[in-house]
């Protein structure tokens, strides 16, 4: 049997709840200011509290220096395979290598890499060769043959002349925060005058403010 509250049992709705009612139709309008809007409010803020001038952005710099190293090293694929008789041996990735310093520092673990003359360059280089057929293995040869695979070792020439690997550069990054407060608590209008750029206290102090005393607001425009 359903027993029907009486009068005084009545549930009556709080602040709170008249609160959220509020809330929830602001929402319901409410849309992100864009980005142009946003960009110009700042603009005439000078990215500063409208109200207290506090700063509301902040302007990181990380430097990184150059960087200088006195090796090379250099990828090694074993199990490579000769394009002309399909021998397999391994390879150094040294690319279009012309410094013949460096060359006979390789050649004294690769005895098959040396400088030969390519008819496909016009020009000669060091470069890795067959051991089997002394086929020159073109650095395009390589390249499209190990491209997908993780090298299987590595050759490193120390010391070596130092170069440099890296230049200086200096990596700005920028933070902002604030709140884009609707004088008019109507978050659809978003006319420049109608919008303040807030702190986070001060955007606080002025709802506060109007929840308390909405008459003095409406007096002063902001409502």
């Amino acid at each position: 049997m359903a027993i029907s509250p009486g009068p005084n049992l009545a549930r009556k709705s709080t602040k709170l709840e008249a609160w959220g009612r509020k809330g929830v139709l602001k929402s319901a309008r409410r849309r992100a200011v864009p980005p142009v809007l946003r960009r110009a409010i700042r603009a005439r803020a000078g990215d500063r509290c409208e109200d207290c001038r506090r700063p509301l952005k902040a302007v990181s710099e990380t430097e990184f220096p150059e960087r200088w190293t006195d090796r090379e090293v250099l990828d090694i694929y074993r199990d490579y395979p000769c394009h002309r008789c399909g021998f397999r041996f391994p390879v150094v990735d040294a690319s279009w290598l012309d410094d013949d310093d460096l060359g006979r520092r390789i050649q004294e673990h690769f005895p098959a890499f040396y400088r030969d003359y390519s008819h496909t360059l016009r020009q000669s280089y060091w470069a890795n060769h067959c051991p089997s057929c002394g086929a020159l293995q073109g650095s395009y040869w390589i390249m499209e043959t190990v491209f997908d695979r993780e090298p299987d070792d590595s050759l490193t020439i120390a010391p070596w002349r130092p170069r440099k690997t890296q230049e200086r550069y200096v990596e700005t990054e920028s933070f902002e925060w604030g709140n884009f407060h609707h004088l008019d608590e109507d978050p659809s209008n978003y006319k420049p005058e109608n919008i303040r750029l807030l702190c986070v206290r001060c955007h606080a102090a002025r709802h506060k403010k109007e929840k308390s005393d909405p008459t003095e607001n409406r007096a002063n425009g902001e409502g």
